[in-house]
C-alpha cells in the first residue's frame, strides 16, 4: 500500500494476536525483490550473495571509536563499514565506476529524502534558497541525491553542506569517488552548482565557528 513517507510499502496482517512487547520479524523477498528493484536493498543482498567482495579500500579510523573504515565492493555496490558495522550504500556505474547519486539503497534513506523534498516543496521559509547540513557523510549518498537529483521547484537552489568528524571516512568517500569539495572549518562557503561542501568537524564545533551565511541558518538538517 502506498505510505506518505515510505512509498509502496508492504503490509503484514496478524493471523494471532500480538502481545505487548512481543517482537515480529519478516524475512525479506530478496530473491524476488532483487528483480523488481535491483538499485534497492534488495538488490544489494542479491549482489552480496552472488559476487564475491572485495576490500575496495581499508583503514584505520582517526577517531578511535569508529574502529577501522573499509568501503566492500560487491559487484555494483559499495559498502561502507566502520569496524563490523555497516554505515551506508553507494552505487557505482559500470562502465566509468562512478557514483550513481540517484540510487539511495536503503528504504530509511528514501524516507529522510521524501520527507526533504516536502520540506522543500512547501517551504516555508522566504527566497528560492534551500540551506542543508548533512550530519556525517556515510558513503555521500543522501547529500549527494539532495544536492543532484531531488526533484523540488526550478527556482530552487539546493546548498548541500556536509559535516563529518572522520577525515578516514571523508578519505574513504573521495576513494569511491563521491563528488564533493573539502572545506576548513570556519571557511568561507562557496556556492556550487553539482558539487557539495564536506567539513571535517565535530558538529558542536561547526554550528559554535563563526562561518558562511548559506549555513549560518540552514532549512534542512539531516541526521544520518
Amino acid at each position: 500500500r502506498a505510505h506518505p513517507i515510505f512509498g509502496d510499502t508492504m503490509c503484514l496482517r496478524a493471523s494471532r494476536r500480538i502481545v505487548k512487547g512481543e517482537e515480529c520479524t519478516v524475512a525479506p523477498d530478496y530473491h524476488a525483490g532483487w528483480c523488481l528493484d535491483p538499485h534497492s536493498e534488495a538488490g544489494y543482498y542479491e549482489s552480496m550473495r552472488c559476487c564475491p567482495s572485495r576490500v575496495a579500500y581499508e583503514r584505520d579510523a582517526d577517531e578511535s571509536n569508529l574502529g577501522r573504515v573499509r568501503v566492500k565492493a560487491h559487484k555494483h555496490w559499495r559498502a561502507l563499514y566502520l569496524d563490523n558495522v555497516e554505515q551506508g550504500l553507494s552505487y557505482v556505474d559500470a562502465r566509468t565506476n562512478a557514483i550513481v547519486p540517484h540510487v539511495l539503497g536503503f528504504q530509511y534513506i528514501r524516507a529522510m529524502a521524501r520527507a526533504t523534498r516536502e520540506c522543500v516543496t512547501s517551504r516555508r521559509w522566504r527566497g528560492a534558497t534551500t540551506r542543508v547540513v548533512a550530519v556525517g557523510l556515510g558513503t555521500g549518498a543522501l547529500p549527494l541525491y539532495v544536492k543532484r537529483c531531488l526533484k523540488v521547484p526550478r527556482s530552487t537552489r539546493m546548498d548541500v553542506v556536509v559535516v563529518e568528524q572522520s577525515r578516514a571516512v571523508i578519505d574513504a568517500c573521495q576513494a569511491l569517488r563521491v563528488p564533493m569539495r573539502i572545506a576548513r572549518l570556519g571557511e568561507q562557503l562557496t556556492r556550487h552548482t553539482s558539487i557539495m561542501d564536506v567539513v571535517c568537524a565535530d558538529i558542536v564545533d561547526f554550528f559554535s565557528t563563526p562561518r558562511s551565511p548559506s549555513v549560518s541558518s540552514p532549512h534542512v538538517i539531516l541526521l544520518d
